[in-house]
């Protein structure tokens, strides 16, 4: 809640996220983790023709190297992984990526996706975002994704709204999960510190407008700064 106050009025208001605040399941193990430190894309190969993945050490998350994706000429072109023998049918999964844009690279509106193959057709299940990344800092994007029981192939892939925009991954983990809520809930996947210059999901609630602001900070370099316009008397 923020109140704000005038000679004319107070005002009250609430901040929304857009993203609703979940517990993830405790107990996770790890089943897939790459991290491009060995200087190989760790089974990442590219989705869409004219797509290039390298390994870059230009920038990463953690350690010295990260995966470049470059090339790109369609929005679901990508870096993409084949999980078909990784992950067990009917078995939730939690999903985590570290995502960046290439130096010199306007925002981007990215996601994380799985392509599951059933009956021979293929299916599309959004396994996170879509998430606002920025060339100034990694995005911590974390999801979950249950592959069906007849499912027989499985392609996760990260894709962006701009067809040519070109972007880093890193530290990608799937982990296997029991079921159940950790106490305190973990909800390292919902940290708002507007970092990366944008509202992060937040939005006004009626006619509140937000804006990432760097005029006043508790931490870091940015703020969410949230005005409304005069409220008339009765």
């Amino acid at each position: 809640m923020s109140c704000l106050s005038g000679s004319r009025f107070v005002l009250c208001l609430c901040l929304i996220p857009t993203a609703p605040v979940a517990c993830l399941p405790a107990t996770a193990q790890v089943v897939v983790s790459t991290n491009f430190e060995d200087g190989q894309t760790d089974g990442w190969i590219p989705r869409d023709t004219g797509t290039t993945l390298a390994v870059s050490a230009n920038q990463a998350n953690s350690g010295t190297q990260s995966l470049l994706t470059t090339g790109r000429t369609q929005t679901f072109g990508g870096p993409s992984i084949d999980l078909s023998s990784a992950l067990t049918q009917g078995q939730l999964y939690i999903f985590t990526i570290y995502v960046r844009m290439a130096e010199g690279e306007a925002n981007d509106s990215v996601k994380m996706t799985m392509q599951s193959t059933i009956n021979s057709s293929n299916t599309f299940n959004t396994v996170s975002g879509p998430t606002t990344v920025t060339n100034g800092s990694w995005v911590k994007m974390v999801g979950t994704f249950t592959p069906a029981s007849n499912a027989t192939s499985l392609l996760l892939y990260i894709e962006g709204a701009s067809a040519t925009s070109s972007y880093y991954v890193d530290d990608f983990t799937v982990a296997v999960s029991n079921g159940g809520c950790s106490n305190p809930p973990d909800n390292s996947g919902f940290v708002s510190d507007f970092e990366n210059g944008t509202p992060q999901g937040w939005v006004g609630r009626g006619s509140a407008q937000v804006a990432n602001v760097t005029a006043d900070t508790h931490s870091g370099g940015h703020s969410l700064s949230a005005t409304m316009g005069p409220v008339a008397s009765g």
